[in-house]
């Protein structure tokens, strides 16, 4: 009896073997677990619990320093962000405000420390800091489709201190 050859290129068992090897990064990876539609379902525990919408952020919650987990809920009807800047010494959400009025580089107010991609209606994202003590400012860069200006100048902007 003879044996059927198939005469299959190399490349193909090792692209099997890397898509079977690799599959569950796909399934369990954080980027792909990161977004809910259910604001009930508790991913792990937080630290912060924020809440965005049309034009406010609304943190619960405290934020001591070391690396924190931040749920973020997305109860507006429109798609918000969440980004976290650490402010300079001595700045505030003021000096932020007006350099990015006058144009100046946001980099003379501080620094951004992390984000949450954004989020549509509805949906809810976790995602982790690391906090160092000082002032802090949480802010929605997404832009209003009515008057051109980001969210954060709306109103989606929330200084605080971590101690």
């Amino acid at each position: 009896m003879d044996l059927i050859r198939l005469k299959i290129p190399i490349h193909f068992p090792v692209l099997y073997f890397f898509l079977l090897s690799c599959f569950h990064l796909f399934l369990f990876s954080p980027v792909f677990a990161q977004t809910q539609t259910d604001p009930l379902i508790k991913p792990f525990s937080e630290d912060l619990d924020v809440m965005v919408y049309e034009f406010e952020i609304k943190p619960t919650g405290s934020v001591h320093p070391g690396v924190r987990n931040i749920r973020v809920s997305n109860v507006g009807t429109i798609t918000h962000e969440l980004v976290v800047f650490r402010l300079h010494p001595g700045k505030t959400v003021n000096d932020f405000l007006s350099n990015f009025k006058a144009g100046r580089s946001l980099s003379a107010s501080g620094r951004t420390i992390a984000n949450m991609h954004p989020l549509n209606k509805g949906e809810v994202g976790v995602f982790t800091a690391n906090f160092e003590t000082g002032n802090y400012i949480l802010l929605c860069f997404m832009v209003d489709t009515e008057t051109g200006k980001p969210h954060f100048l709306l109103g989606m902007n929330h200084q605080f201190l971590v101690d």
